[in-house]
């Protein structure tokens, strides 16, 4: 029995997965910017405001999502060519109808794009291999800030050790001033005294 078959590409899955990989960029973006902005208003900034890691991360993945692909037509060489534009503010967005035709066009070189041996995908996994690697620089930056938060307790204790020991020794010198001073109170209310009494004596023999 004869059988025919079709084969064609599935267009809608695959500006689906491409609508997919620009939402979770976005969304990295959106995470980064958050961690390194600098709000005017409440003069906070994130947590990595300046940090060079960051400032890093955000160029090489960049970099990754919008820098040509060597060996793709030049009609599918970078994300821009197939229809996905970067707005201002770093974000990312997909013109459906120039992804459509780009893929009508030349569906091999829009996966070339993606896929291929020097595509979007390669380029992004190797970045992020390397920043998540067990020896990369987020690794290395974690180890360093463990490192300084270990020295930071320490210093810490000992400093409370110190500020305990300089508290004590104030308290017993305050006690003997308190002391010494209860002494002083008793020998001039004495001589105080004494002094009245003489003057008595006095008075009474010019009598």
């Amino acid at each position: 029995t004869a059988v025919g078959l079709s084969v064609s590409d599935d267009r809608a899955t695959v500006m689906a997965n491409v609508q997919k990989l620009v939402t979770a960029y976005n969304t990295m973006q959106g995470q980064l910017h958050a961690l390194g902005r600098y709000d005017a208003a409440s003069r906070k900034g994130g947590p990595l405001l300046g940090d060079f890691l960051l400032d890093s991360a955000e160029f090489q993945l960049t970099r990754g999502m919008t820098d040509q692909v060597a060996g793709v037509g030049s009609s599918a060489a970078s994300l821009a060519a197939v229809g996905i534009t970067t707005s201002a503010d770093g974000s990312m967005s997909v013109d459906s109808t120039r992804l459509q035709a780009a893929l009508t066009a030349d569906s091999g070189s829009v996966a070339r794009l993606f896929s291929g041996s020097n595509g979007i995908a390669t380029r992004l996994g190797k970045v992020l291999d390397n920043m998540l690697a067990s020896g990369g620089a987020i690794a290395a930056r974690d180890a360093n800030l463990a490192a300084s938060q270990k020295d930071i307790i320490s210093q810490t204790a000992r400093l409370d050790a110190q500020m305990a020991a300089v508290q004590r020794r104030y308290l017993a010198q305050f006690n003997a001033l308190d002391s010494l001073m209860s002494q002083l109170q008793s020998t001039s209310n004495y001589l105080t005294q004494q002094l009245a009494n003489t003057a008595k004596i006095g008075n009474g023999n010019t009598g």
